[in-house]
């Protein structure tokens, strides 16, 4: 498998934190949220 070339998440943050930096739209906030269900009420680690 190859290897990532980056991270979209490089440090240790919350999740509306995180969500906040990416300054996405609103459908595809809606998505991101649907994606990322499994860490939406934790700390993000690095590189999650």
């Amino acid at each position: 498998m190859s290897e990532p070339y980056a991270y979209i998440n490089d440090t240790l943050q919350t999740y509306p934190t995180l969500k906040a930096k990416l300054g996405i739209g609103d459908r595809a906030d809606d998505k991101f949220d649907q994606l990322n269900a499994h860490i939406r009420n934790i700390v993000v680690m690095p590189g999650q």
